[in-house]
């Protein structure tokens, strides 16, 4: 509401919930606007990489 930015496990949180929904029925993902920053997106293939 404030236009400020959603802290990284929310936003890590948010992604795997939907990317998990999904991923029988998907052949890839295309996140637009993300990662905003280089931790953002090393974080995320941390997360994403685990099994």
């Amino acid at each position: 509401e404030k236009g400020q930015l959603v802290p990284l496990e929310t936003v890590l949180d948010m992604l795997r919930d939907a990317m998990v929904a999904k991923v029988d029925t998907s052949k890839g993902f295309l996140i637009d606007g993300y990662p905003r920053e280089v931790q953002q997106g090393e974080e995320f293939e941390r997360r994403a990489l685990r099994p």
